[in-house]
């Protein structure tokens, strides 16, 4: 690809599969059913995302000491409270188009209840809140979305100027709603800026993958494969411990929990139904903490398109003048094989000083053990 030839978003969904990408697959007709996650953030090795949930807890830690001591009314805290959608990272439940909501009004009023509201948090402030995203009773994940989303604003709009250049994206100047400055510690207007944009129009602010989730969705299949089997298995476990108060640990295999419940209800979808009638305080708590057992889902194994890759690596030929289209081709093969253990993928970079120049520059998810990774490959 040579520097000139500048492309859209459909170009990027066309040439690009989800995984080959550092940032979320974006969708030209609307929302894509995810949403920014702020506990992410939290366990991000990214410094620029890590600080932005630290900042957010001091937002909301200061506003509930001044609500407490009654330095600011109610109407002055349910202002602050009011974050618009950031409608450009289209993510979310909308319908049609990206244009939520937002916070709103009554959203506002929401938050302060659930937050500001609860004697807990009142008394204890919203330290512990770090690990659970703020999605307590009555904030959902998409709430939740909006509200980081205005925090991120100019971390995401640097970020999506990484991805421009990297891909050589067209761009189109907008203008978008209110961020929070940590510079300064105030919210102020966002500038007119370039955003990439699809051939419809579509503009999009993008998304590193590794901060954002898949939204969850409430139906029999969903409550089943990823919460009531696991729920079953652990119950079950439960019960073998206490008919097995000596000897090894013993074990539940899904595999086997499925056949029982298929034998005694005809199939897993049945028994999901039946069992969520028969236990509605499952559902409460699959509603409230659908993610609970993610940690136990195994990832679907990406089929990586070895013959495509060798194909255009093929035709290329040798020279400067590809050497962008090069770079490109092994920052989507790094993508694809090693993921989320490497973020924030960049071309042609160079060194402090300009001494040394770089095909590839990535961060690495030290969590994740890349290095590890390849010795044991």
């Amino acid at each position: 690809m040579a520097k000139d030839d500048k492309t859209t978003l459909d170009d990027i969904c066309k040439k690009y599969k989800p995984f080959e990408l550092d940032f979320v697959f974006p969708n030209s007709k609307g929302d894509v059913r995810v949403y920014l996650d702020l506990y992410l953030m939290y366990e991000s090795r990214d410094p620029e995302w890590h600080e932005v949930q630290a900042f957010i807890f001091d937002y909301f830690n200061k506003l509930l000491a001044d609500y407490r001591s009654k330095k600011i009314s109610e109407n002055d805290l349910l202002d602050k409270l009011n974050f618009p959608e950031v409608h450009a990272i289209g993510f979310g439940y909308c319908k049609e188009g990206v244009k939520g909501k937002g916070t709103h009004t009554e959203r506002a009023v929401l938050i302060k209840k659930a937050i500001f509201d609860n004697a807990d948090i009142l008394e204890f402030g919203i330290e512990t809140l770090a690990k659970t995203s703020i999605q307590i009773e009555g904030i959902g994940p998409d709430l939740l979305s909006d509200l980081v989303g205005n925090f991120a604003l100019f971390n995401l709009i640097e970020y999506t100027k990484e991805q421009v250049n990297t891909f050589n994206l067209k761009t189109m100047s907008v203008s978008l709603p209110n961020g929070y400055d940590f510079k300064t510690k105030k919210w102020v207007p966002a500038i007119k800026l370039d955003l990439p944009y699809f051939r419809n129009g579509e503009y999009r602010l993008l998304v590193p993958r590794h901060i954002s989730r898949r939204m969850p969705i409430l139906s029999t299949s969903e409550f089943y494969k990823g919460f009531l089997k696991y729920v079953l298995q652990d119950e079950e476990l439960s019960r073998k411990r206490i008919v097995n108060t000596l000897g090894k640990e013993p074990k539940v295999k899904i595999k086997d929990l499925e056949k029982d419940l298929e034998g005694k209800y005809e199939s897993v979808h049945l028994a999901a139904r039946i069992i969520a009638k028969e236990r509605p305080q499952l559902v409460k708590d699959y509603a409230t903490n659908p993610h609970k057992f993610d940690s136990k889902r195994r990832p679907r194994k990406q089929k990586i398109p070895w013959q495509s890759y060798i194909e255009e690596i093929k035709n290329l030929s040798s020279g400067n003048k590809l050497s962008r289209a090069y770079s490109l081709i092994l920052l989507k093969i790094f993508k694809a094989i090693y993921g989320e253990n490497l973020l924030r993928g960049k071309i042609e970079t160079v060194s402090h000083g300009e001494v040394y120049r770089y095909d590839l520059n990535f961060l690495n998810a030290s969590t994740t053990a890349f290095f590890k990774i390849l010795n044991n490959q």
